[in-house]
């Protein structure tokens, strides 16, 4: 896993995800019982109806070297309102100090994911 330190939601971030599948966005391609189901039958995963618009999002992030920005929600800003004292309630209670990540991708740079926060050696 590489650890992209930066801020998320600025440019640089932005840039980071863009042309690649997020963790927030995988719900758009497949679901966790698809992903069962084609294991338990030894078949391809079945690809959701919106997987192909999403991939022509992406392709599009990659041809143009542009991230395409999207709104934030009004759940999106309540949790950026509350997620410090969320943190310190979460490492109060469990006892563990978080690292403040920007964006994580795997060693290819081929997927990625905007964790809050990471938790020890493992994340």
């Amino acid at each position: 896993m590489i650890v992209h330190n930066c801020v998320q939601g600025t440019r640089e971030w932005l840039n980071l995800r863009a042309g690649i599948p997020t963790a927030s966005e995988f719900g758009r391609i497949t679901s966790a019982h698809q992903i069962r189901v084609a294991i338990e039958k030894e078949k391809p995963v079945k690809l959701l109806e919106g997987a192909e618009t999403y991939m022509n999002e992406l392709l599009a992030e990659r041809i143009l070297h542009e991230p395409q920005t999207k709104a934030v929600t009004m759940w999106m800003q309540r949790g950026s309102e509350h997620e410090a004292e969320a943190v310190s309630y979460y490492e109060l209670a469990r006892g563990v100090d978080t690292e403040v990540v920007g964006f994580c991708t795997n060693d290819e740079g081929t997927i990625g994911a905007s964790p809050d926060r990471l938790v020890g050696d493992d994340g």
